[in-house]
């Protein structure tokens, strides 16, 4: 029976994950051990997570999920194409992945793999022709698919980039493709996410606007409003519920308002662009755009949202906003962000004992049981890497007032 992996944020884990989880058992066998690479505690468009990652490792262990491995933050908190990288590579250096399945909104899995192909490499005049599109003001990912309409005439495979599940399984597809040789490469399960067929209006980002605007946040009234309790039972497992508001009732609830004044405040007192240039993502001037933009307002006035331009998407400033944040530096970001430096264990199930022995036996990166194990490292990506974690972890202590250092404590058993 295949081992099969995904790479998911899981902020929160809702009613959909779960289904995801059980339609990958129906199809390929009710004992089918799953793998998780689960985001560190900021995701992929640039957001800080409800809930840190061992929660969140919880939430999906008790949702079906046997194994979670954590995606580090140079990978988690980065574009699709860094991020699908970061997934793909950490998930093969386990050594123990036979299949990879991500949901598409695209039922075609020839055409992905096609539109995978085109894009890999990106030939210079595939380059030159997405460039174009975004000097005529589409954005990058308008850009690319029409590049793509206009030089293989494939409107299938373009077709592909047109959904943001679709567009994450061809980097998917293209990871796997680049895989370093000697590196075992796991095979594509597609799972088909049926916009018609979709119950109700379940995703991660309603659940975070119903938590953010009706106070079920750190510092506000635990309790939330029966209306508030009804709508999150009907999007979320009892358990993951229940994590939330044990987690609440603590203060540990996170938003992107708790972040925001402190990236506020650095780039004000940075002041040039020159200063923010070195940044990740502040490059092609996006730096000199946010100090207009922001130089001389209060963050209680500003709205991330309406911040975004024809040049600049909300997710690329929010990712360009925490990098000043953390401190992440886009040469080091190059030169030792290119592929996952080391695996750690976040939670595992009873069966996932039998997983964890395997990987530890097979994996090609090396297996931290804390982050006190990375000091003794002398290799510089996983030096960068864990230091990351620890910036970010101090930020997410810091604004919650916690004491708790998750990165200290060992993988739990969640039964």
């Amino acid at each position: 029976m295949p081992t099969v992996a995904l790479i998911a944020e899981y902020n929160p884990f809702h009613r959909g994950h779960a289904a995801q989880l059980k339609e990958i058992r129906e199809k390929l066998g009710e004992r089918c051990p799953l793998v998780l690479a689960l985001s560190s505690g900021f995701c992929q468009r640039g957001s800080i997570s409800l809930l840190s990652s061992r929660r969140r490792a919880e939430a999906a262990v008790k949702g079906g999920a046997d194994l979670v491995l954590r995606l580090p933050l140079a990978f988690s908190l980065a574009d699709g194409e860094v991020f699908a990288r970061g997934g793909v590579r950490l998930l093969a250096g386990s050594g123990i992945v036979d299949l990879l399945a991500a949901g598409s909104e695209i039922p075609d899995k020839d055409s992905l793999k096609r539109c995978a192909t085109y894009l890999s490499p990106e030939t210079p005049e595939l380059k030159e022709k997405i460039r174009e599109g975004i000097r005529s003001g589409l954005s990058p990912h308008a850009a690319r698919g029409r590049a793509l309409r206009e030089l293989t005439a494939d409107e299938a495979a373009a077709s592909c980039l047109d959904q943001a599940n679709s567009r994450l399984c061809v980097e998917y597809l293209k990871q796997l493709k680049e895989l370093p040789t000697g590196v075992s490469k796991p095979g594509f399960f597609m799972l088909w996410r049926n916009p018609a067929a979709s119950p109700g209006n379940i995703s991660a980002e309603r659940i975070r606007e119903l938590i953010e605007t009706q106070g079920l946040r750190a510092g506000q009234e635990f309790f939330p409003k029966e209306t508030l309790l009804d709508q999150l039972l009907s999007l979320m497992p009892v358990d993951s519920l229940s994590l939330l508001l044990s987690e609440s009732r603590q203060g540990k609830l996170l938003c992107d308002r708790d972040w925001l004044p402190l990236s506020i405040f650095l780039l004000q007192r940075a002041g040039i662009s020159e200063k923010l240039f070195p940044f990740r993502y502040m490059e092609n001037r996006l730096a000199d755009y946010l100090l207009k933009m922001l130089g001389e307002k209060e963050p209680q006035d500003i709205q991330i949202e309406s911040l975004k331009s024809r040049n600049f998407s909300t997710a690329r400033i929010r990712r360009a906003l925490l990098s000043l944040v953390l401190d992440i530096r886009r040469d080091e970001a190059a030169s030792l962000g290119q592929s996952p430096a080391f695996l750690q264990v976040l939670a595992y199930s009873r069966r996932g004992r039998n997983l964890l022995k395997r990987m530890k036996a097979q994996a090609t990166l090396p297996l931290l049981g804390s982050f006190s194990d990375s000091r003794r490292s002398q290799d510089p990506a996983l030096l960068w890497q864990t230091e990351l974690e620890r910036r970010a972890e101090a930020l997410r202590q810091w604004l919650c007032q916690d004491s708790v250092n998750e990165l200290l404590l060992a993988p739990e058993e969640i039964r």
